[in-house]
This record gives C-alpha cells, structure tokens and sequence, in this order.
C-alpha cells in the first residue's frame, strides 16, 4: 500500500498541469509544506 501511496503526487500533479483545478494543486502542496515545516 505505501508504494501505491508513492505515486499519488504525481497523479495529482499531473492532473492538476491537465485541469489547473486548485484542488488537486493543494492536494500536492500541503502535504509538503508541512513535511518542510516540521
């Protein structure tokens, strides 16, 4: 299951260069923020 985790990001990512919908841009960044952040 984590290794299928792993790839969410960049599914996401992608998606959201396709739709340039914000929902999938802050599904990408706010996991990050907080891992930079903490």
């Amino acid at each position: 299951m984590l290794y299928d985790n792993a790839l969410l990001p960049i599914v996401y990512s992608e998606a959201y260069q396709i739709t340039k919908d914000p929902f999938f841009e802050n599904v990408v960044k706010k996991p990050l923020i907080m891992l930079f952040v903490k």
